[in-house]
């Protein structure tokens, strides 16, 4: 409903792999708007299962659905864009920048982008 509650989520892995199953989906993006009352301004989590990490900072294939989700409910055909904050509840904030075009109901082209930078670096050797 709100920010603080897409902060205060705190999934039990098992039951969310359990669910994401059923589902067939690849793991839960919870999200809501942003504080700052822009209506193109979201707040998201993204918790993958079977992905080695209980949460993302930053999930642009789920970014590009969410706008391509809000495209296709718009009243209005043409693009819809949206940035999303997410990280911000595990301490690694990003911001992405996606937009869906959507006519007759139907999502026909979505972007995805956003900045990156290195926060670590690690080798894997045999």
């Amino acid at each position: 409903t709100d920010a603080a509650a897409v902060h205060a989520v705190r999934p039990e892995p098992e039951r969310l792999a359990s669910l994401c199953r059923r589902l067939e989906a690849t793991g839960a993006y919870v999200f809501a708007p942003h504080p700052d009352g822009r209506r193109d301004h979201l707040v998201a989590r993204q918790f993958p299962v079977d992905a080695d990490l209980v949460e993302d900072p930053a999930t642009a294939v789920a970014a590009g659905a969410l706008a391509a989700y809000l495209a296709q409910a718009a009243a209005t055909p043409g693009w819809s864009a949206i940035e999303v904050d997410q990280g911000d509840a595990m301490g690694r904030p990003s911001r992405l920048r996606a937009s869906a075009f959507a006519a007759d109901g139907v999502v026909r082209r979505v972007q995805v982008a956003g900045r990156a930078r290195f926060v670590t670096r690690e080798t894997v050797r045999p």
